[in-house]
């Protein structure tokens, strides 16, 4: 069973498995600019993602989580945004 939990405007804040389980877990947590656009998303084992934005709050890069610190993003890990994203 899923559950989802979300911020007051409709953005999803968190994904939980087996709610309501001793299994229960949280599967996804997302992360919002001042703006409203993603910043980041943190998965079940605490692998963390991020997104940098341009000035225009437009994607610029996909970061990916650190493979040695659990919690960070590994900065030389990253993927340009494409016209196709």
């Amino acid at each position: 069973m899923f559950d989802g939990n979300f911020l007051c405007c409709g953005q999803l804040l968190q994904v939980q498995r087996a709610y309501g389980t001793p299994l229960q877990q949280n599967y996804a947590t997302h992360e919002y600019t001042p703006n409203g656009k993603q910043k980041a998303v943190i998965d079940a084992n605490n692998n963390r993602a991020e997104m940098t934005r341009d000035g225009l709050d437009r994607q610029k890069r996909w970061i990916f989580p650190s493979p040695t610190a659990t919690g960070l993003v590994n900065q030389a890990a990253w993927r340009p945004r494409s016209e196709s994203d």
